[in-house]
């Protein structure tokens, strides 16, 4: 079980092992010439146990969120039930019934996908284990 005690620890000590966050970068064209490197987009291949360890505290995550009911009810994208799709479909909706009763309407589009990588993540863990997430240990 050395992988149980391994992710164990890193949730508990919320600490990645450095063997964890090496990656394979692989460059891929976005669009435009070949020869200018501005137009490649980098892609990080991690290793599978990162990514085991990646999903285990996803999970936790998420049933911290759940439970104590942090999320927005419109929050799309990463939820089961919750599709990218489902925020597209409400939106229309939302639009055509302001428009069906004459109401001035407004789209503003914002997005976080960076917003993570700003967060202190010692500060994110110290009030998970204040709130009742204690880096519940997987078997």
């Amino acid at each position: 079980m050395p992988f149980t005690k391994i992710y164990n620890e890193s949730i508990m000590t919320g600490s990645v092992p450095d063997i964890f966050k090496v990656s394979r970068i692989t460059p891929i064209l976005k669009n435009g010439s070949a020869c200018e490197p501005g137009n490649y987009r980098p892609i990080a291949v991690l290793s599978s146990f990162s990514k085991v360890l990646e999903k285990l505290i996803y999970d936790q995550l998420i049933s911290f969120l759940e439970k104590q009911n942090i999320l927005f009810e419109y929050q799309f994208g990463f939820r089961k039930g919750h599709s990218t799709e489902h925020a597209i479909l409400e939106t229309i909706d939302s639009l055509k019934t302001a428009l069906d009763q004459n109401m001035l309407t407004c789209g503003i589009f914002i997005d976080f996908s960076k917003a993570f990588d700003t967060i202190n993540h010692r500060v994110l863990l110290d009030k998970m284990f204040k709130y009742g997430v204690h880096g519940t240990p997987f078997r």
